[in-house]
């Protein structure tokens, strides 16, 4: 039974509603009779490719740990009535406990169920870029009817937001099941959410399909997941627009206008090609070729999204509106054939039908310079990966203690050395939460600047309160013992340069000082000085200990290349004030540990070996790749190489003056008293 509940009137069901209805199915539990009319009903869902369905992750945590374990099945109700048994391939996030489910579940709160019976089921087609809002959409799932069973529910509204964030739903009529269903765009006849139910003040929320970009993520394979499904996902839709029969291309060109719209069969046999090709290395890989494409289109360049791009189909898909969007496509399909031309990997058939379908689309496109010249140089573009012009590495801004919480922000630093501000979090969190808080839009951020060979390098601009924070041991996702050097799983000092600079003289200005001391380490050679006086000989239990003002004369009077060490942390007493004088004195590189001041009787070797690194490096722009060399080396806790385990834990400052002002000032300037509590 098909029952609207609109805002419009949707009744009777159109060839789009027709379509959806296909698709969408009943999940409950698998077995003990469940056939559709049992009570035990958990939720919605639907088919996004033959064999795969899309749904909440808290709908399928309604079978709790067996379910969870994936010791169960999960029952699957078809649109024909037929039941099927499905299994549970993966949770974003994955629960820490199964057998007591998270309530509410963390986002992005999606699940994938893989339905071996349905290899030829009705499938939508998922949004290629995150949603498009405002847009009419309408939501289509099931739910509970009065006199039992269930009952399908179409109704549409209003959709807002999801780029950074969930889609909002207004006007919607979300009901009890209604979680796990479609939110599809109705003007341009895509999935662009998954519904999560309804909200506060009357509005209904969805996560953004998008947000299945996660498992990239995820490690334990999630990349290969994730990119099977969308390949299982095109090549049905390319399949379908070949027969005769019912297919969503065919019906987007219906829907959208547009005379020179990219949609239809060119669309769907695109994204096909795109699917069987080696996928983008990363968001950096697929923003590159964007924004290289925005210029060509006198468009500005796209910014990361919260769920920035990781297929080459994505990437096509921030390239819609404005006059030349087929122009835009076709420039894209040909950038994309470049750079997989230059790097290799892909097979040369496939290459070629690229190839001719650039060629075969070029010659419609209305634009004269674009059609002749532009493609065709793009073709046969020979230039260097070093060339490009869109890596860039990331700068993490944490500001200081704010009664209790750290507010922070994240910018990409540009090869010019301009900033890109990419998220913000003006409410903060504890110190205790900050990995955690941080962890998802350092991820993103380090994806998108990661272009061709470039790794891109993390800045922590930090209060001094905050230096001895572990930040190189921060991971972009949990480590999975399966895949224990997945490299989104390693710590990221080991992977990446990770470096500090310091967030309270960058909000004092440049001094000359500080001028003179980077000139000084980038000419080089560096030299070794002591942070403190009395270390490493006689050491911290030395009968005297070297005033911050004494420290200060001396490190100002210290040779151009020189560095200060310490052995002790630089973040808390005694290290604290010794560092502030060395920073007051200009010094732009320091190095020390975050061990305790007790506990440990190594001090003069560690000096020696510094001084032995920086006698290596040479120079400031080489010590960091060689810190990073050494934090890997030192990585197993349990090994004792002597070589290598001196470096543990040990924390680089590298923090030149000519970086440019942080966007937005300073952040949060401490009121004069704490804010007064609201009800």
């Amino acid at each position: 039974m098909f029952r609207c509940v609109a805002v419009r009137p949707v009744c009777p069901m159109n060839s789009l509603e027709s379509a959806v209805r296909g698709a969408v199915v009943r999940i409950g539990p698998s077995g003990d009779g469940y056939d559709g009319r049992s009570a035990r009903f958990w939720g919605s869902g639907f088919f996004v490719a033959p064999g795969w369905v899309l749904t909440c992750a808290h709908v399928v945590g309604k079978g709790a740990g067996a379910v969870l374990r994936g010791e169960s099945g999960i029952g699957v109700t078809v649109s024909s009535g037929e039941s099927l048994t499905a299994e549970l391939v993966r949770c974003l996030p994955r629960p820490a406990r199964p057998d007591a489910p998270p309530a509410p579940w963390p986002a992005p709160d999606l699940a994938l169920l893989r339905v071996p019976e349905s290899e030829d089921a009705d499938c939508l087609w998922l949004s290629d870029r995150t949603a498009l809002t405002p847009a009419e959409v309408g939501v289509y799932g099931w739910t509970n009817a009065p006199g039992g069973g269930q009952e399908y529910l179409g109704s549409t509204g209003r959709a807002f937001g999801g780029r950074h964030g969930p889609v909002v739903l207004r006007g919607v009529l979300l009901v009890p099941g209604c979680s796990g269903a479609p939110v599809v765009d109705l003007e341009r006849g895509a999935a662009i959410g998954v519904c999560k139910g309804s909200g506060s003040g009357g509005f209904g929320q969805a996560t953004p399909v998008t947000a299945l970009r996660a498992l990239c993520d995820e490690g334990g394979g999630g990349d290969r997941l994730f990119h099977e499904v969308l390949r299982a996902h095109d090549a049905h839709h390319h399949r379908r627009v070949a027969s005769p029969h019912f297919s969503w291309p065919r019906l987007h060109r219906e829907l959208d206008q547009r005379a020179l719209a990219f949609t239809g069969r060119p669309r769907a046999r695109l994204y096909d090609l795109f699917a069987r090709l080696p996928p983008p290395g990363g968001a950096g890989q697929v923003l590159e070729a964007v924004n290289e494409v925005r210029r060509h289109v006198l468009r500005p360049p796209h910014t990361p999204e919260a769920h920035p791009p990781r297929g080459w189909r994505e990437g096509a898909g921030l390239l819609y509106g404005g006059p030349l969007e087929l122009e835009a496509a076709v420039l894209y399909a040909a950038k994309v054939h470049a750079v997989l031309t230059r790097h290799g990997g892909a097979e040369r058939r496939v290459l070629a039908e690229l190839r001719d379908w650039i060629e075969d689309s070029r010659f419609s496109l209305p634009n004269d310079v674009i059609r002749n010249e532009t493609v065709p140089s793009v073709l046969t573009d020979t230039g260097t990966p070093e060339a490009a012009a869109d890596r860039a590495d990331v700068l993490v801004e944490i500001g200081p203690d704010l009664y209790g919480n750290h507010h922070w922000r994240i910018a990409h630093v540009l090869p010019d050395g301009r900033l890109t501000p990419i998220h913000q979090d003006d409410v903060g969190v504890p110190r205790a939460r900050l990995r955690q808080a941080i962890r998802g839009a350092l991820a993103a951020a380090v994806d998108a600047g990661d272009v061709d060979e470039h790794l891109a390098a993390v800045e922590f601009v930090l209060p001094r309160s905050l230096f001895d924070e572990p930040v190189d041991e921060w991971r972009l996702c949990d480590p999975d013992p399966q895949d224990p050097f997945n490299p989104r799983a390693l710590p990221i000092g080991r992977r990446r340069i990770v470096v500090l600079r310091d967030g309270q003289r960058h909000t004092q200005g440049v001094t000359p000082e500080w001028r003179a001391r980077w000139k000084g380490v980038r000419e080089g050679p560096l030299e070794a000085v002591p942070l403190h006086a009395e270390l490493p000989v006689p050491g911290h239990d030395a009968p005297w200990r070297e005033s911050p003002h004494a420290g200060y004369a001396r490190l100002h009077a210290a040779p151009a290349g020189a560095v200060p060490v310490s052995c002790a942390r630089g973040g808390a007493d005694p290290g604290a004030p010794a560092l502030a004088a060395a920073l007051s004195a200009g010094h732009a590189v320091a190095l020390w540990r975050r061990y305790d001041v007790e506990g440990h009787t190594d001090c003069a070797d560690f000096h020696k070996r510094v001084a032995d690194l920086l006698e290596e490096a040479g120079t400031a722009d080489n010590l960091p790749g060689h810190v990073r060399v050494l934090r890997s080396r030192n990585a197993d806790h349990g090994t004792n190489d002597q070589e290598a385990v001196w470096a543990r834990h040990m924390v680089l400052l590298y923090d030149p003056p000519h970086r440019p002002p942080l966007p937005g000032g300073p952040l949060q300037v401490p009121p004069s008293a704490p804010p007064t509590p609201t009800a």
